[in-house]
Formats: C-alpha cells, sequence, structure tokens
C-alpha cells in the first residue's frame, strides 16, 4: 500500500451562503359578510461573501407578498405580487477596516438615514476615529420602489474607545441634507 498523498494548505475560499427563507399564509373566513381573504408572505434574507473568491459580498433581505379573496381589495398586493426589496447591496473591504458598499441597505452605522439606494464609503482615519459618506435617493415613502424625488447625502464620524473583549465605547453622528421634488426638505443632525 501506498502512503496517502497529503496537500498542504487551505482550500480556496470562494461563495459562502448564508441565509435563510420563510413562508407566512394567513388565512381569514368571515360567515356574516362573506369577506374571506388569504395573504401568502414569502421572505429571505442573507448574504453571499468572497464572490468567486473575490472580496466582494452581496446581502439581501425582501418579502414577495400576494392577497386573494374578497376583502381588503384596494390593498396593494390584492390579486398583483408585490415585492418589497428592503436590502440589495455589494459591499467590499477597504484598507485599515473600510469599506465600500453600493446599492440598496440601511447603513448600520447610521440607521436613521433610513434606506437608501446609493453608495456608501467608510474610512478608519485614526485608532479611535472612522469617518463615512452616504449619498444616494431614498426609496419612494409609499412602497419602497426605486425613486429619484429625494436625493440626500450624509457625512458622519465615529468615535470609538477601548479593546475587546474588555470595555468598548462607540458613538456615531452625522449630518444629512437631503431634497423632497426638487425643494429642500431635511437639515438634520443624527
Amino acid at each position: 500500500l501506498a502512503p496517502p498523498q497529503w496537500t498542504l494548505g487551505l482550500p480556496e475560499t470562494r461563495n459562502i451562503f448564508h441565509g435563510q427563507m420563510g413562508i407566512r399564509q394567513t388565512l381569514q373566513t368571515d360567515n356574516e359578510y362573506d369577506l374571506d381573504y388569504s395573504v401568502t408572505h414569502y421572505s429571505s434574507s442573507g448574504s453571499l461573501d468572497r464572490i468567486e473568491g473575490s472580496d466582494w459580498s452581496f446581502e439581501w433581505s425582501g418579502d414577495l407578498a400576494y392577497r386573494s379573496g374578497d376583502a381588503y381589495s384596494n390593498h396593494p398586493d390584492y390579486q398583483e405580487p408585490r415585492l418589497d426589496l428592503y436590502i440589495g447591496s455589494f459591499q467590499r473591504p477597504l484598507a485599515n477596516d473600510g469599506f465600500l458598499r453600493l446599492g440598496r441597505f440601511l447603513p448600520r452605522e447610521l440607521p436613521g438615514i433610513g434606506y437608501v439606494d446609493g453608495v456608501q464609503g467608510h474610512v478608519r482615519h485614526d485608532e479611535h476615529l472612522s469617518l463615512g459618506a452616504v449619498a444616494g435617493f431614498k426609496p419612494d415613502r409609499y412602497d419602497l420602489a426605486p425613486s429619484a424625488d429625494e436625493p440626500l447625502i450624509v457625512g458622519y464620524a465615529t468615535y470609538e474607545a477601548g479593546k475587546r473583549p474588555g470595555p468598548y465605547y462607540s458613538g456615531t453622528a452625522g449630518i444629512l441634507g437631503s431634497l423632497y421634488e426638487g425643494k429642500a426638505d431635511r437639515l438634520a443632525l443624527l
């Protein structure tokens, strides 16, 4: 018998998938007014890291809904599938704990911005301070459809102190400016 041939090193890491999918069904029956209806929700969220062995990753979160029956016929998902895309973004790390993010996302560093269709950049300035910016458009306020009605720009800074696993503190502050249908809408300290 020949000894086994061992290969040293780590296998190539690519396309690491994490995700979940859910189905929720709601039924209502009404014997008095015959207003029966049903709602079906398909939801999915997750991430795909190291796309084809690169530094890029993709993150998504969304919900597909469909309503049928005799009640709530004026609802947006009545007999028409409605897709709500909450997150659909590509991200790439930059040097020194920085990153570049493109697509639809909710900035974790400053969630008060809300959902954005655009770009975010984040860089570490020094041991304690990181700087970032977000630019893009807010999705439609009613159904989250892509919209150019509300452009925005945000600059922010994050201060960190301490080391993990010990005591660790961080805080983020930013300034948001936006227009709505061509008129100044918000100037906010977040």
